[in-house]
């Protein structure tokens, strides 16, 4: 789903937005366009921007399940091999077996599987 938006966090890098960006997504780098931000900014103008966050960082699911922050879907990475080529892999298996399963939902992605948990965001 070309349609589909990410904003990449700050830990990984740039790489993978150029990899989405050269996919023909439209993506957006923390480290590009907000350098700094705290996590509370950082998902709100992923929710603000229609975007899915792509994040290494476990804090945005305390802050979606805990403090029931809105958000329009969020990828956790959690991977023991931190290459980038093995980061592109995984995430363009995400992109191709569940991209009708990313908008809104916390999915969790580690080298061997997914885990998808359903949000329901109520405003």
């Amino acid at each position: 789903m070309k349609n589909l938006k990410f904003l990449i966090d700050e830990n990984l890098g740039f790489f993978l937005a150029k990899w989405l960006q050269e996919k023909g997504y439209d993506v957006k780098a923390v480290i590009l366009t907000m350098g700094s931000a705290t996590d509370e900014q950082v998902l709100n103008s992923a929710f603000i921007e229609d975007r899915i966050l792509i994040t290494s960082d476990k804090d945005f699911g305390e802050m979606v399940f805990t403090k029931k922050f809105q958000h329009c879907g969020i990828i956790l990475l959690r991977l023991k091999l931190e290459s980038k080529l093995h980061k592109i892999s995984v995430l363009n298996n995400l992109l191709e077996n569940y991209s009708d399963k990313l908008i809104c939902n916390y999915v969790v992605a580690t080298d061997t599987q997914v885990k998808i948990k359903k949000q329901i965001n109520l405003s």
